[in-house]
């Protein structure tokens, strides 16, 4: 009985954890494979945003339901080619950016040269900043 209990604690806390819808969601198109991604880049001249991320990480989620569904990160994400990279299927493409947490987000240039690397989670409002920047960087 004590398990029990237990458990329904634990999944109430759990859900009492999740975030909070606060207004319109937006999407972002992302691409899982880099080397399609680089050349897409390079075409179009655009910058690379690359998302590593694990399931098990409960930042990494936060990352995707509050900074990319966010409607502004979204639209800025319209001049970028996205990449999402589960560090669980790919551990080789997080070990060439020497990815040691997650999430961590690397920018790059069209031709695939590294502008920044920022570990951990970021507000939207700091990920606009961080975008906008790289996007004059570029």
């Amino acid at each position: 009985m004590k398990k029990i209990v237990l458990l329904i604690g634990l999944f109430l806390m759990l859900g009492c954890t999740q975030a909070v819808d606060t207004g319109p969601k937006g999407s972002i198109d992302w691409v899982t494979d880099l080397p399609a991604a680089k050349e897409l880049a390079l075409e179009q001249g655009k910058p690379i945003l690359i998302d590593f991320y694990a399931d098990w990480c409960s930042w990494c989620r936060r990352m995707d339901s509050d900074v990319y569904a966010n409607m502004q990160v979204a639209e800025k994400a319209k001049q970028f080619i996205c990449v999402k990279i589960d560090t669980q299927e790919q551990p080789d493409v997080a070990e060439n950016y020497k990815v040691r947490g997650l999430p961590t987000t690397a920018f790059l240039t069209s031709k695939a040269e590294k502008i920044d690397i920022i570990p951990g989670y970021l507000p939207p409002e700091d990920f606009l900043k961080k975008m906008q920047s790289v996007l004059k960087a570029q």
